[in-house]
């Protein structure tokens, strides 16, 4: 099988992604490489069905032969080919091919005689360029004790390690190995450690006092919930005998947050510009399963003492405030503690705040799911704002308040830009408290008009707008409307407009547009719908109709349903074949996203003999949009 003969599809895929990919017959043809760019990875694959060490040599010498060796930065290794009791052999003539990588991936390769091999050819000073190689995977899958094959030359030029401390294993910061060579780092600037729990988090310190040149930080929990449980009283500070002068970068998901590693946060790290506290469950936890022991837990927190000290996180703040540039806190348990988030923002006061500050706050005794930054589910009547100040688009304070409290808005009203209300729908409760919950929906809209006077983008989620027969304020700074699966009830959009004069742009879901599409398009404003791909095949003339009402301009944003890629339809139409029912429209680069606009004059008259059609997209060769229409 020659590269002539191969699908112009994978050929472009290896030229465009310039990756040289290895299987089944591909190493048998004869490699031309004449349209090739200088390959600059490596991936070494055998399928299921074969598993010739024969092919990587077949490989390698196309790659020196065609003089492609001395771009190679990048190789990874996966699956049977590592079994190959060749591979040693092949590893010298491998490095010695290509001797500028930086950068050696496991690719989920167990084997640890594989990896025994590799670190013993970095103990001969092979790899003098590498500066990565997965250390959380040598010791999640082959074991603790293969940090005996890291060698002086190979750790003098790595600059990012991972470290991973697996509970079922012996402790890695107990080892003498990992301490004896951790320390031997002196390009090291980024170092992760994946631990069992606070108290092994603590001897992380000592192990890092001698990386100089070290930069970021990361701290994180290991996913096993017995280990998180086991751990969460302990004081997770990190003694350090002297402050770290490089660090700029922490990020930590540690339960515990204590005086002490606050106190360690400020003095310990004298130059950090970026905090990520991300004191939260592990996302693939069963939550519901372990809801009660989550509230006992809060209960015990604030009893034992190891709750949040206000006073310190004053300071904290105030500290924050003065030195770091970006700062995230996601998922924090703030136990009845609205005044707390209050005093946040009178700390900052919104002047120049440069980072990025995630508060939630959550009742004791209305638990919910969090999923960090969206983060709502199962939780009656729970607001989610959005503040942001007046100096940067880039940075944001998110609070999360219950209805009633307005106090939020009330306070910070006149710096709020941006603004985005989540009110979760009761499911559980009758009708009569159903009323109330939309009432209060709508006085909170009311109130948002009356105190966000800086207001220029709101979006509503989850809500049911109803007309209230309320009041509004005029909000003469509102420039763009938002809904996001939204029960639009008739009435509340000419309202809306009536309240909103500034009003220039509406954005849709799908679910809102269709449930007050007749009110949309009577606003003659430039419309955006946010339609799912999946939403396409169920699409009428009715849906059409909608559109080419008295709208002079439509924009339909297409989104694929894994929400990889946008893509936007519209007015860059080829000719429409009548017979067919076909429109072409070729030379689509799908990578990117396109914005075009619908004529809907032109397409009301494209569709006056079509009385029932479906649209149906397609992908050709990712580069085309085929639009079938059929009876």
């Amino acid at each position: 099988m020659g590269w002539d003969n191969l699908p112009q599809e994978v050929l472009l895929k290896i030229l465009q992604e310039v990756e040289a990919t290895y299987s089944h017959g591909l190493l048998e043809c004869q490699l031309t490489c004449r349209s090739w760019k200088p390959i600059s990875q490596l991936l070494f694959y055998s399928s299921l069905h074969l598993s010739n060490i024969v092919d990587a040599y077949t490989a390698l010498n196309t790659i020196s032969t065609n003089h492609l060796n001395n771009a190679v930065r990048k190789v990874s290794f996966e699956n049977r080919l590592t079994e190959s009791p060749r591979m040693e052999q092949f590893f010298p003539l491998f490095f010695k091919t290509c001797p500028s990588i930086t950068t050696i991936e496991s690719a989920h390769t167990k084997d640890e005689s594989f990896w025994a091999k590799l670190l013993r050819e970095c103990m001969k000073g092979t790899l003098t360029k590498v500066e990565k190689i997965p250390m959380a995977d040598l010791c999640r899958d082959a074991g603790i004790k293969i940090y005996g094959y890291v060698s002086i030359e190979l750790c003098s030029t790595l600059t990012s390690v991972q470290i991973w401390d697996y509970p079922k294993s012996e402790p890695s910061f107990q080892n003498n190995q990992v301490a004896l060579n951790l320390h031997k780092f002196p390009r090291l600037k980024r170092l992760t450690a994946y631990v069992g729990g606070v108290y092994n988090a603590s001897k992380i310190a000592p192990l890092i006092q001698d990386c100089k040149q070290l930069e970021s930080l990361s701290i994180i929990n290991h996913p096993d919930r017995r280990v998180l449980y086991s751990h969460r009283g302990a004081d997770s500070s990190l003694p350090l005998p002297k402050p770290m002068m490089g660090i700029k970068t922490i990020k930590t998901n540690m339960v515990t947050i204590t005086p002490n590693l606050i106190n360690q946060l400020i003095h310990g790290f004298p130059k950090l510009t970026k905090l990520i506290l991300n004191p939260t469950i592990e996302s693939d936890f069963n939550l519901e399963s372990d809801l009660d022991e989550e509230i006992n837990f809060l209960d015990r927190m604030q009893v034992e003492g190891y709750g949040i000290l206000y006073d310190t996180w004053s300071q904290f703040i105030s500290h924050i405030y003065k030195n770091i540039k970006t700062f995230e806190l996601s998922a924090l348990f703030l136990i009845d503690m609205p005044e707390f988030v209050i005093n946040l923002i009178q700390i900052t006061e919104f002047k120049d705040y440069g980072g990025l500050l995630r508060i939630m706050y959550v009742r004791r005794n209305n638990f919910i799911d969090i999923e960090p930054y969206i983060g709502i589910s199962s939780a009656e009547n729970i607001i989610k704002i959005v503040y942001e100040t007046k100096t940067t688009y880039n940075s944001s304070i998110v609070g999360i308040a219950r209805l009633p409290h307005m106090d939020l808005i009330e306070l910070v009203g006149n710096k709020v830009k941006r603004l985005l209300v989540s009110i979760s729908p009761v499911t559980h409760f009758g009708d009569e408290e159903s009323d109330l919950y939309l009432i209060a929906g709508g006085y909170f809209l009311d109130h948002i008009f009356s105190h966000c006077t800086e207001l220029t983008e709101l979006t509503v989620s989850d809500a049911h707008l109803i007309d209230c027969n309320l009041d509004y304020a005029v909000s003469n700074s509102i420039t763009t409307l938002r809904l996001v699966e939204c029960l639009v009830c008739p009435g509340i959009l000419p309202q809306l407009s009536q309240r909103l004069p500034h009003l220039a742009d509406f954005v849709f879901c799908y679910s809102c547009f269709v449930s007050a599409a007749g009110q949309i398009l009577q606003t003659n404003k430039s419309i955006s719908i946010d339609l799912p791909f999946t939403t396409l095949n169920s699409l009428s003339i009715e849906f059409l109709n909608r559109i080419y009402g008295d709208c002079n301009q439509f924009h339909l944003r297409i989104r694929k349903s894994n929400g990889e890629s946008v893509y936007y339809i519209g007015k860059a139409w080829m000719e429409f074949d009548k017979s067919t029912k076909t429109i072409y429209q070729e030379s689509l680069n799908c990578s990117t996203s396109l914005s075009v606009e619908i004529n809907c004059v032109d397409l009301k008259s494209m569709f006056l003999e079509t009385q029932n059609f479906s649209i149906d997209i397609q992908f050709k060769n990712d580069n085309d949009f085929q639009f079938k229409f059929e009876d």
